[in-house]
């Protein structure tokens, strides 16, 4: 597993610290964290409007996701531009547009190297960012049946961090419900606020 920054990955630091279960302890959180899990993102998605991303920021950002996608496997210099680019760019900002970029435009970039890069940025990276890029990149290119993909979708969403974009990443899965269930049970803030919408009969 890459380790870009020197430091063990987000995707490690979970797994090591959740139970047999693979829920966490309630003090859990990552180190370098402000504030509850989940809450700037909480907040920006219940409170704020989410204004779209400028066309020539996303031009960017789609040249920093292409060449991270034309190697055999994600470099650390493409991981650290892009976790530059998304501590400038709120990812939120851009998740409409990429989904329309990738399937509709046909931006040149493989989706079979797409799916690999993602679930690499979700296991290996150490950058919150950058981990919440691969799991909405994974949420757009069925991975269902990929067990690697569905495993570190579903870990990460067990920390508040994340839960939403697991849930947006499993939206369209058989067993969603289960998995917002279990969420719903087992978290206690940010993230079981996610799922107790998303599991509101108008949510989807």
């Amino acid at each position: 597993m890459l380790d870009f920054l020197g430091n063990k990955s987000i995707y490690e630091q979970i797994t090591s610290k959740a139970n047999r279960k693979g829920w966490l302890p309630v003090s859990f959180v990552l180190p370098g964290s402000n504030g509850v899990p989940g809450e700037e993102d909480g907040l920006l998605l219940t409170h704020s409007d989410i204004r779209a991303i400028i066309p020539e920021d996303f031009e960017e950002f789609m040249l920093l996701l292409k060449a991270a996608c034309d190697k055999p496997r994600l470099k650390k210099d493409d991981e650290k531009a892009l976790a530059g680019f998304l501590g400038k760019n709120h990812i939120l900002t851009l998740i409409d547009r990429l989904f329309d970029e990738i399937y509709i435009e046909e931006r040149g970039i493989d989706l079979l190297k797409l799916v690999d890069a993602a679930l690499e940025m979700a296991v290996s990276s150490d950058d919150v960012n950058v981990v919440k890029l691969g799991i909405s990149l994974m949420g757009m290119l069925n991975v269902e049946d990929r067990e690697d993909c569905r495993k570190a979708i579903i870990t990460l969403g067990k920390y508040e961090e994340f839960t939403f974009y697991s849930l947006f990443a499993a939206s369209e899965w058989e067993d969603v419900y289960g998995i917002a269930s279990d969420y719903a049970s087992n978290l206690r803030n940010w993230g079981k606020t996610h799922a107790e919408l998303w599991l509101e009969p108008d949510a989807k």
